[in-house]
């Protein structure tokens, strides 16, 4: 954050499970706390120190009401210069595939969200909050392009051997994640029908 400041930036948007990844569901559902506690406090607190608003791309959230469902979330949270939390995405398409490693399934774990947010910001910007695999999912995107986004945040952790390439894509250097970080942005439904531009942080252009 330190570091972001001092080049100017004004908005540090953090990956998906910034916080941690771990060995499994029930080492996630240990360290989770609710936005309300005291690790999310210290993530406001690293915003006023620095002054710089931040996208707490993949929170490890402890619902306020579990009820029988005792599962986490995935939640997307923006706070403000002012250690304020402007908005909170909880992550509605879950990760549950069939891939090399195996069957991995994020629906045993998390609890899927509910509703599209849309974050006004200053400088005339409307953030529409994803995450990850919500990519697979344009309708998502076109309901928050509808609404008036005009950015889209989408941090992600997504498994490197769940990438597959299209057979007109050219990279240098398949085996770089500095490129292959590219392919899901460059080639998501999520972006086909949208007129847009896409940037990826872990990349150079």
């Amino acid at each position: 954050m330190q570091q972001a400041k001092a080049a100017g930036c004004s908005l540090l948007s953090l990956p998906e499970c910034f916080d941690w990844i771990g060995t499994g569901p029930a080492a996630a559902k240990a360290i989770a706390q609710p936005l309300e506690g005291p690790l999310m406090a210290s993530y406001r607190a690293l915003c006023i120190k620095h002054r710089l608003a931040c996208a707490f791309g993949g929170f490890h959230e402890q619902p306020p009401e579990a009820g029988c469902d005792d599962r986490i979330q995935n939640t997307h949270v923006v706070v403000s210069s002012a250690g304020k939390v402007l908005a909170a995405y909880r992550k509605t398409h879950l990760f549950d595939v069939d891939i090399a490693d195996g069957i991995f399934l994020e629906s045993s774990s998390t609890r899927p969200g509910a509703a599209a947010v849309l974050l006004e910001l200053p400088s005339a910007l409307s953030v529409g909050l994803t995450t990850c695999y919500d990519l697979r999912f344009p309708a998502l995107f076109g309901i928050l392009r509808a609404a008036g986004a005009n950015l889209f945040l989408v941090p992600s952790a997504f498994m490197c051997r769940c990438v597959r390439v299209p057979c007109h894509c050219y990279l240098i250097d398949l085996g770089a994640l500095v490129e292959m970080h590219w392919i899901d942005p460059l080639f998501s439904r999520a972006f086909s029908s949208l007129d847009s531009l896409r940037f990826s942080p872990a990349a150079l252009a």
